[in-house]
């Protein structure tokens, strides 16, 4: 993993300056002018791709830094609240009703609060992608301690997973959404790039914890994710 990280970081570096060159260069052109119309749809497609190139480069950096993040106490269910304040306007938008369940002492981990924030709100957008048609739309989200373990767990009412994709699900580039940029609707599905949940998988081990999922066809899925909870004083 180590190794896998310093080359993904190498790879990550490497191609960010391309694309920066690529999209800095397209938009100068565009903005240049004097140019036909059938050449600017032209760049706009260059400059999409390059911006979809970007993305995909901050999720394979996101992978590579997150088994050497700088780890502190917190608090789950802070990073919950944070994570659907970030995703209240699309969830609303969407029509999704909430179900949030938080006790009342503190769900305590020690963890890197951006990354981890980073695992809940992948989690919740895949949710909200996977119900855009269920007629019934709610989203759960829980927080709770199990002895040692501090857990999150984020369920939906939606679509769910077939059998044979479930053992995949974490794999580097397997998704189910199709193979545009992630979160990218076309012909009313939603697409993505099969980088999200490979590296929730991946910050979550690095961080000593485990990511779980329980799901059928057509009854929705709940993802848990495991930390090993901050013994107490």
């Amino acid at each position: 993993m180590d190794a896998l990280s310093r080359f993904a970081r190498g790879v990550a570096h490497e191609f960010n300056n391309i694309f920066a060159i690529v999209i800095g260069y397209t938009d100068l052109t565009i903005d240049g002018g004097e140019i036909s119309t059938a050449a600017l749809m032209n760049l706009e497609v260059v400059r999409e791709a390059a911006v979809r190139g970007a993305e995909l480069v901050k999720k394979l950096h996101a992978f590579a830094e997150s088994s050497v993040a700088e780890k502190r106490p917190i608090d789950l269910r802070a990073i919950v609240d944070q994570a659907l304040r970030l995703s209240k306007k699309e969830l609303t938008g969407a029509g999704i009703r909430l179900n949030v369940r938080h006790p009342s002492t503190p769900v305590l981990t020690t963890g890197n609060p951006a990354f981890l924030l980073n695992v809940i709100t992948e989690l919740i957008t895949n949710a909200r992608h996977s119900m855009q048609h269920s007629p019934q739309k709610t989203l759960t989200l829980k927080t709770g301690c199990e002895e040692e373990v501090s857990l999150v767990c984020v369920e939906d009412t939606g679509e769910g997973i077939a059998e044979e994709d479930l053992e995949k699900l974490f794999e580097p580039f397997f998704t189910t959404k199709g193979a545009l940029a992630s979160g990218e609707v076309h012909d009313g599905k939603a697409h993505g790039t099969g980088l999200g949940l490979s590296i929730c998988h991946s910050i979550v081990k690095g961080h000593g914890g485990d990511i779980a999922v329980k799901s059928q066809a057509g009854k929705g899925a709940c993802f848990t994710v495991y930390l090993p909870a901050m013994p107490k004083a």
